[in-house]
């Protein structure tokens, strides 16, 4: 692969029209006064390696390039304790002949003084990402916010300039994120990137898998939505109209916690909208398991999710093993007689106690099984994901929705955004969704119209999730009339659903991987909550019973 070196390229104040002192912008004196103390004398002290370009006109006339440089060296030899060196630039090869000197060149110049020092461009740039690792990738900005680079963008691509996302949905992953996404885009205003056959819906941009393809890569990834798109508006009619979207959005559920995404996306989309679903850690660790298991994923068809997250590794020897600390049981597990239980096992080279039913395990799989735990875990510690967004979003762009209430009650959430986002039209989706009850979730009812063949399936649940326990369990709600169908397992075909891979059905949660994960996800949600707090949004409402008894006095719609 060629590796290219990009450095950054200091100004002096010297141009191609700036050749005679009498006519220097500003006057003489002010170039003066930028190498004695001010902007180049600046740009020297702050910069450890200096790149200048002058124009050959700087050479002639008042010869102002040597004057300045002259000038600025003198200037911080005598009021400064640096020491300037020079990185000689070396003439490519270009005689077969000469190749064996040129070579040695490049490693070795002597200058002036005698001394033995490295050049060339190449020992530069290496120099430079030496001192600067974190330059060694780019970091996009977009040329549409400044006139020197549209100058230079064919006209095609001026007109990327129009499909800029407004708005991204960052995650993390099994939330909600896809219906969500889904149900926005019912809104003829708004417009999202094509379909892949590699990452599906999403973009995935700002995550190290396309990001050095660039911008003209992400923004063309929205440009197939641009020229109009089909919708069923919300007349209630099965009227098609063909509309321009106003805003786009970027749906990619790992953007939340991938450490570099918040740097990446604030220096493309700075005044973008953050918007991210919560639901409890620990449901979403065990959804992600389920989503693994269904995908054939090894570790999680072999070890149950007790296992996985439960999994720890000790060395002993020349043999990895396995183990669970003792651990004391979080408040929801203390007995009624006021005795707490414990988890105990000890690390061991014996299978028998390495806490997984006397299974040892090889080394590739203690490396996936490590992997599969961190992916269940680590996107669920909020507080931590949360901060790194607000490094470089105001708290006002961050959009933080309760993931449990927008399953069941997503017409509030969505009017909410609407308004947020100004769209020229907003859409009644009272029209538009329905809750599928042998789904689960909420669906796009098709023509905006009212029920069908399976009207006892379909069913609106706005304010049925008022009738919950304190401890977020559900209880069974009666919606009327008992003798209706409620067998059913298939789709009504006015009723368009999310695939089988959402909302799917399995056994519930251990209640030993319940207390785990209450237990180890406590002091990230108690810092979640003064997050929140800090920050003027409102507690989820699971947030708020996690951390029982803080009080909560808002509810997040």
């Amino acid at each position: 692969l060629i590796q290219h070196q990009v450095l950054p390229r200091q100004t002096c104040g010297l141009y191609t029209h700036t050749i005679f002192k009498s006519r220097y912008p500003g006057g003489f004196k002010k170039l003066i006064a930028s190498i004695r103390g001010g902007e180049l004398f600046e740009t020297i002290v702050h910069n450890p390696i200096n790149i200048y370009m002058t124009h050959m006109s700087n050479y002639g006339n008042d010869r102002l390039a040597p004057f300045t440089f002259k000038a600025l060296f003198e200037f911080v030899k005598e009021y400064t304790n640096l020491r300037l060196k020079y990185s000689p630039i070396i003439k490519a090869d270009t005689d077969d002949d000469d190749k064996d000197d040129d070579a040695s060149q490049r490693h070795q110049v002597e200058d002036s003084t005698k001394q033995t020092v490295t050049g060339g461009p190449m020992f530069l740039a290496d120099l430079y990402f030496s001192l600067h690792p974190e330059e060694r990738e780019p970091l996009w900005t977009n040329p549409c916010d400044d006139k020197r680079h549209l100058a230079i963008w064919s006209l095609r691509k001026l007109e990327l300039c129009h499909i800029v996302p407004k708005l991204l949905i960052v995650g993390p992953q099994k939330t909600g994120t896809t219906a969500l996404q889904s149900f926005l885009k019912l809104n003829p205003s708004i417009g999202t990137s094509s379909m892949s056959s590699e990452d599906f819906e999403e973009v995935q941009f700002f995550n190290d898998k396309h990001y050095l393809k660039g911008t003209d890569w992400y923004f063309e990834r929205f440009i197939t939505q641009r020229d109009g798109k089909q919708r069923n508006i919300s007349s209630g009619t099965n009227t098609t109209t063909t509309t321009n979207p106003s805003i786009f959005l970027d749906k990619s559920a790992t953007y939340f916690d991938d450490p570099k995404a918040p740097r990446r996306a604030s220096s493309l989309l700075p005044d973008a909208y953050i918007v991210i679903l919560l639901i409890n850690p620990a449901d979403r660790a065990y959804s992600w398991y389920q989503h693994m298991k269904a995908h054939g994923d090894p570790i999680a068809s072999e070890f149950s999710f007790d296992e996985v997250i439960m999994f720890q590794e000790t060395t002993t020897s020349d043999k990895m093993t396995t183990t669970t600390t003792t651990r004391t049981a979080s408040p929801a597990l203390i007995r009624s007689n006021g005795t707490s239980t414990t988890t105990t096992s000890t690390s061991s080279s014996s299978s028998s106690s390495n806490g997984l039913g006397g299974r040892s395990l090889t080394e590739h799989q203690i490396v996936a099984m490590r992997a599969l735990r961190n992916r269940c875990l680590h996107p669920g510690y909020y507080s931590n994901h949360l901060l790194r967004w607000l490094n470089y979003y105001q708290s006002r762009q961050i959009v933080i929705i309760d993931g449990e209430w927008f399953k069941f009650n997503p017409k509030a959430v969505l009017n909410r955004l609407q308004l947020l986002l100004n769209l020229p039209e907003q859409v009644d989706y009272d029209k538009l969704l329905v809750y599928q009850r042998s789904k689960g979730f909420y669906c796009e009812r098709k023509g905006g119209g009212g029920g069908g063949d399976d009207d006892d399936d379909a069913t609106d649940l706005a304010g049925d999730r008022s009738s919950r326990n304190v401890n977020g369990s559900r209880q069974t709600i009666n919606r009327g009339n008992n003798n209706k169908r409620n067998h059913h397992h298939h789709t009504a075909p006015n009723i368009k659903c999310l695939g089988s891979g959402k909302g799917r059905k399995y056994a519930s949660m251990s209640a030993n991987s319940r207390a785990y994960l209450d237990d180890h996800y406590l002091s990230h949600n108690r810092q979640l909550a003064r997050l929140l707090y800090e920050i003027g949004q409102p507690l989820p409402r699971w947030l708020d019973r996690s951390i029982n008894p803080l009080p909560t006095t808002v509810r997040l719609l």
